[in-house]
């Protein structure tokens, strides 16, 4: 019986201290946003801490419209957007005399519209940004009435979550150390404030997949909710409890069936929102690797003297485009096949 009570207790623990990590995690995420125009609204950290509301009736807001978040993502865009074309605009390519394919013209075309494409985002963020207030404050409901289902067991576990976080985030420090490892003092900025679209794109993707993993995940714990609904049904009852078994199962399915149409409702409104963004992104992307690989190509025929930092930059760069290609649609697959 002692072990017993023990184990309950390390459970209870270990529930305790995952809840307040993943608390905090969520905090932390938003102020990381927040920083890289990616967060303008506001976040109520009593409301995300709250684990039950006061009334069950009651609408939870989670997420609510920011004044100073949308100014400071405004005036972050314009920094960023006009310092990148103004530098665009006066830079020189050190590869010039060996452009005889790609030529600096054509290369200063390539990286505008890249450039251009990527740093609307945070604009776009402003425009929309109630849409996406909306999708956090209905995800949050959905979990309050959830709760009431006693059939629904939600998954504590958010590994992957964090696992795709902290490698984005250590691929992230990785092209700052780059930076001021392979520029001078002098060019440093120059190249951090170049960079900063990359950087924009990288974690707007990443915070997509999170959203739909989050969604993923409730929809694995419904369809779960639903068989454990079945095997209730399969239980021997006395006439007594026919009735309260009755009303207890009618309850968790108009629960479960409206928590499935918000969430299918959520994924639409965030599909709408990020869609936009995603193809930007890619459009980026795509920019961005045909003139990086070029040099490399350039390196490798030895048209221009070789550098073996070209190979790790385009090694550490297409790597992390890789991966957050990889994680995105894996977690788009997982989450359409639930």
């Amino acid at each position: 019986m002692e072990l017993i009570n023990l184990k309950l207790k390390n459970k209870y623990f270990c529930d305790q201290y995952r809840s307040g990590y993943n608390r905090y995690f969520i905090f932390v995420q938003h102020i990381f946003y927040k920083i890289i125009e990616l967060s303008p609204w506001s976040l109520d950290m009593s409301n995300v801490i709250l684990k039950k509301p006061p009334n069950d009736n009651d609408q939870i807001i989670v997420c609510k419209l920011s004044y100073l978040g949308s100014c400071y993502n405004l005036l972050l865009f314009l920094f960023i957007s006009s310092t990148n074309f103004y530098i665009l605009y006066n830079s020189t390519s050190p590869y010039f005399l060996y452009d005889s394919i790609l030529t600096s013209t054509v290369r200063a075309k390539l990286k505008f519209i890249a450039v251009l494409c990527i740093t609307f985002i945070p604009l776009i963020y402003i425009c929309r940004q109630k849409l996406m207030i909306g999708v956090i404050n209905r995800l949050k409901n959905v979990d309050i009435k959830l709760r009431n289902c006693h059939s629904y067991k939600a998954k504590k576990r958010n590994c992957y979550t964090h696992f795709i976080f902290i490698m984005n985030f250590l691929s992230f420090i990785s092209h700052i150390v780059m930076v001021f490892f392979y520029f001078s003092k002098s060019s440093v900025i120059v190249h951090l404030i170049i960079l900063f679209p990359d950087v924009i794109s990288s974690w707007m993707i990443i915070q997509f997949t999170i959203l739909l993993q989050k969604i993923c995940k409730r929809f694995k714990s419904i369809n779960s909710a639903i068989s454990k609904l079945d095997i209730r049904n399969k239980f021997n009852t006395s006439d007594k409890n026919v009735t309260l078994l009755t009303e207890s199962a009618i309850f968790e399915i108009r629960t479960i069936k409206f928590a499935f149409i918000e969430l299918c409702e959520i994924c639409q409104d965030s599909a709408d929102f990020y869609g936009l963004l995603i193809i930007i992104s890619i459009i980026h992307y795509v920019l961005i690797i045909i003139i990086r690989l070029y040099f490399v190509i350039l390196a490798l025929l030895q048209i221009k003297e070789p550098n073996n930092m070209i190979y790790v930059c385009a090694g550490i760069v297409n790597g992390s485009i890789i991966f957050l290609l990889l994680v995105f649609t894996s977690t788009v697959t997982k989450t359409t096949k639930e």
